[in-house]
């Protein structure tokens, strides 16, 4: 067997393969060409397409334009007006600066580029089929450049097949297309698909307004706008209310110094700062710049230069957190009083179908004879035992709902409380902010063990302590003297149970789960007293709008909701 001879491979197979580093699929080739046009410093930037790209991707920009003599040199790999010396890669601020887009491009379709400088008298043409230059020739041009890219992936069969219709291809060149178009409001964005406007973003419109032609007014109405700035570095841009949250995560939007980037570390800080607001399986929608010293972030690590590297990674996570966390927490806070408008007495005590008869009304007469009048209980009467007394106002506590739901009302609307999400948050929050109480068993409690979940005991067994767990372990089976005062023996073995199963092994997420395990559950009848305790604390609760799972623990219920069930106009 003979060995094959090391060698350099001929230019068209390098421009192969760093073609399918940069140029996935038509939107990547869109992208590459508008971060020229950017760089080119372009005011108005004109996108054309065709069967989503494949047919045709076509850049029009009036940027500074491309010198007659320098136009084939574009077309040649690691040829960049971006960056000189290697210095300049540690402190990068264009968006291009390989030199490989342009050739990589051109090696794997039919590329026209054209251009004029504001020096010259007339525009120069260059046209490449799959590598090779065909023709160069002089032409009318305004100044600026264009690019056209024809008949993509048409010499390379095998990357058709992994595309997908040329509907997705072309959606995936809109988002592009929005992707960069949305930080740079010095800049006028037009596109066109199959011949017809498609999108149209005027020059100096601001990137609120730019959103609000691409999502849903449901969703623009509800963002939040957010800025945070520490010496050199500011955190700035949108995002959405709790409520309005999604299943994917396709409208997050992130910048590092105007450069569309994905980033695991600041998706992780978005995602914690909404911890305990939305569930694990939903997303908010967020639009997010982070502008930067270059010299503080590598954005060499890729060549599709979607990911970067920064200097001080936890800097940048607790600026991100802490800039989403100040508009994402402002308390909610309800007042109220408690007025006579549900007789409890009358409702609970015997259940009637209808149409009613003449001994269920005699029983219904017989049931008010007989029982005490409904005494409200008033604010007042609570503040003995509260440490501070609730503001009144015009919100009227009304009574149960199926024994699960709190249902208030102000002067013409209603408010929904979940009395378990509302007990969760308060039980978490309190566990959070003191020291958990023990409470001592006259027997031991008894748990067998499987053996992972021996070795999990063992490891958590620091944790466990401080939640007021105290015991030990003899052979498989556990032997509990003594567990959390919030918690019954049947509570504390499922959350045991829960957790060993799970491997939870992070202190607040152990928090949430006893939080949940000892709170108010659904179907359990309160008393008025208790309603009301349970109200106040919420009241005065941190991050009182979610459960600490993400589940809403209020719901407001318009009289127009009601007024459009029943049909009145």
């Amino acid at each position: 067997m003979l060995r094959p001879s090391i060698k350099v491979l001929p230019p068209e197979v390098q421009n192969q393969i760093a073609a399918g580093e940069v140029v996935e699929r038509p939107a990547s080739v869109l992208k590459e060409l508008l971060e020229n046009s950017l760089d080119a410093l372009a005011t108005s930037i004109k996108v054309y397409l065709q069967r989503g790209g494949l047919e045709l991707i076509q850049v029009e920009d009036n940027g500074v334009g491309i010198p007659e003599e320098e136009l084939e040199l574009a077309l040649t790999r690691h040829a960049t007006s971006k960056i000189s010396f290697f210095p300049d890669l540690l402190s990068i601020s264009t968006y291009g600066f390989r030199g490989e887009a342009l050739p990589s491009i051109a090696s794997v379709s039919q590329l026209s580029l054209s251009s004029k400088t504001l020096e010259q008298e007339s525009g120069m043409a260059v046209e490449v089929h799959f590598g090779q230059l065909l023709k160069k020739y002089p032409l009318s041009h305004p100044p600026g450049t264009r690019v056209k890219v024809e008949n993509l992936f048409l010499n390379v069969p095998a990357r058709l097949k992994f595309l997908k219709t040329p509907a997705t291809e072309k959606n995936k060149c809109i988002q592009a297309f929005i992707r960069e178009a949305l930080p740079h409001t010095q800049v006028e964005f037009l596109l066109f698909v199959e011949g017809k406007e498609h999108l149209h973003f005027y020059k100096q419109e601001k990137p609120l307004l730019r959103l609000q032609k691409i999502w849903p007014e449901s969703i623009t109405q509800n963002l939040l706008d957010f800025n945070l700035k520490k010496e050199d570095i500011t955190i700035s841009g949108y995002t959405s209310k709790p409520e309005s949250i999604q299943a994917r995560a396709n409208r997050i939007f992130v910048y590092v110094n105007n450069r569309p980037v994905q980033d695991k570390i600041i998706l992780k800080a978005i995602r914690e700062a909404y911890a305990g607001k939305i569930l694990r399986n939903e997303f908010p929608q967020t639009l997010l710049f982070i502008h930067i010293p270059p010299e503080l972030v590598d954005v060499n690590v890729h060549p599709a230069k979607t990911e970067v590297r920064f200097t001080e990674e936890g800097l940048i996570f607790s600026l991100v957190k802490k800039a989403l966390e100040q508009v994402l927490s402002p308390k909610i806070t309800y007042s109220f009083e408690v007025k006579e408008e549900i007789k409890p007495a009358l409702m609970d005590k015997k259940e009637f179908s209808l149409p009613l008869t003449e001994k269920d009304i005699s029983e219904v007469k017989e049931v008010a004879e007989n029982k005490a009048p409904y005494t409200p209980t008033s604010l007042e009467g609570l503040e003995e035992k509260y440490s501070e007394p609730a503001q009144k106002d015009n919100l009227i506590y009304l009574g149960q709902i199926d024994s699960t739901y709190l249902l208030l009302k102000d002067r013409e609307n209603f408010l929904l409380l979940d009395q378990h999400a509302v007990h969760e948050r308060i039980l978490f929050e309190e566990l959070k902010n003191k020291k958990i109480e023990k409470k001592h068993l006259l027997l031991p409690l008894t748990i067998k063990l499987s053996l992972s979940e021996q070795e999990c005991f063992q490891e958590l067994f620091g944790y466990l302590s401080e939640l007021g767990f105290s015991g030990e372990l003899k052979e498989n089976i556990l032997h509990l003297k003594a567990i959390p005062g919030l918690l019954t023996p049947e509570q504390s073995t499922s959350f045991l149970k829960e957790i060993l199963v799970k491997k939870i092994d992070k202190y607040e997420e152990l928090l949430k789960i006893m939080a949940c395990k000892g709170s108010i559950k659904a179907k359990a009848t309160l008393t008025t007293d208790e309603a009301l305790g349970l109200i106040l604390k919420w009241q005065r609760c941190p991050n009182n709008s979610f459960c600490p799972h993400g589940r809403p623990t209020s719901l407001p219920l318009r009289a127009e909701m009601f007024h459009a069930l029943f049909k009145r106009t």
